[in-house]
């Protein structure tokens, strides 16, 4: 789980290009002056999952149900993208008619989710 390195706040018109603030992806983050690198799960800009349950419990917030909806955010995501991405990889590999020959896959690098 890796936060990002602004405290975030709505969009507007003054805080848009500020990315630090809206995207958690390291390799925007680690130019940030408060980007953190620590070994430590429990500290710094990158922290476990474990760390978060741990956390959540401790403020009497429930992680299942957290947990869940990160699920449901997910599944979600990828029955939308689904026939986008079949269409892409299609024209992509046109002519290849076979089961074999016509499988293709992709990966889900990462979501952000602000909570």
């Amino acid at each position: 789980m890796r936060f990002s390195t602004s405290e975030y706040s709505p969009p507007t018109e003054k805080n848009l290009d500020n990315m630090y603030m809206h995207l958690t992806n390291y390799s925007i983050n680690k130019s940030s002056e408060h980007y953190h690198n620590c070994d430590d799960e429990n500290r710094g800009s990158k922290r476990s999952i474990k760390y978060l349950k741990m956390w959540m419990a401790s403020h009497n917030y429930n992680f299942a149900t957290l947990w869940n909806s990160i699920i449901d955010i997910v599944n979600k995501t990828i029955i939308i993208a689904e026939p986008y991405l079949l269409h892409t990889y299609r024209m992509a590999r046109p002519g290849t008619t076979s089961a074999a020959s016509s499988s293709v896959c992709f990966e889900v690098l990462g979501m952000d989710i602000f909570y």
